[in-house]
């Protein structure tokens, strides 16, 4: 049995009818459902390609394929939708995602610093059987820095490798990058093993706090 591919669109996951499959290296999404989700015109020509428009651009693309059957929706490569789509694309096979994005204004440009905590000689916390928190966090910063790259964002991590950094040296990196957010990411840890969920701190300016 075929692993599941999950396919995200403009950071919605989307249920892909026909399921996206991986053929040839390549990974290949349903063109007229993924298209349409990135604001582009889709109309079929014939029976193994379609005319993509966007609408943004006004830029048309035949963009070929194939079917898993006759009557089924036109799978074509997932990098050609994005090009036709205006889309920047990310694929992780190691974690069976595939990711299509259109750059946001919001963030076109703007420089983010990721900072994965702990490293090297700090391991963090650690489960009874899972990693260590350094290369969890380490392992969703370079996933992030991926996504906001996609959204046309310019980030920086503030560790690449498993090394022990001093608090000064992550702010140094993120001013030396002129990043207008930094981003702390961590993996922490409760007594009760039911617990799930996502913490967020941030610095309220009217606050002061």
């Amino acid at each position: 049995m075929e692993e599941t591919i999950r396919v995200i669109v403009n950071g919605v996951e989307i249920d892909p009818e026909p399921p996206a499959q991986f053929r040839e290296e390549r990974v290949l999404v349903p063109v007229r459902q993924v298209a349409q989700r990135l604001g582009a015109q889709v109309r079929l020509e014939t029976d193994a390609s379609c005319l993509i428009l966007d609408p943004r651009s006004g830029r048309t693309t035949i963009v070929g394929g194939m079917r898993p059957d006759p009557s089924a929706p036109l799978l074509a490569p997932a990098e050609r939708v994005a090009a036709a789509g205006g889309a920047h694309l990310l694929w992780a096979p190691e974690l069976g995602v595939v990711v299509l994005q259109r750059p946001e204004a919001a963030l076109a440009g703007r420089r983010i610093a990721l900072d994965p905590g702990h490293g090297g000689s700090d391991p963090g916390f650690a489960g009874p059987a899972g990693p260590a928190e350094k290369d969890c966090n380490l392992e969703v910063a370079r996933w992030l820095h991926g996504l906001l790259r996609l959204a046309g964002a310019r980030p920086v991590l503030t560790r690449t490798q498993d090394r022990r950094c001093s608090v000064a040296a992550r702010l140094r990196r993120a001013a030396a990058h002129g990043a207008a957010a930094l981003v702390g990411i961590h993996h922490n840890s409760h007594s009760d093993a039911a617990v799930r969920g996502c913490e967020t701190y941030f610095y309220h300016s009217e606050a002061g706090q």
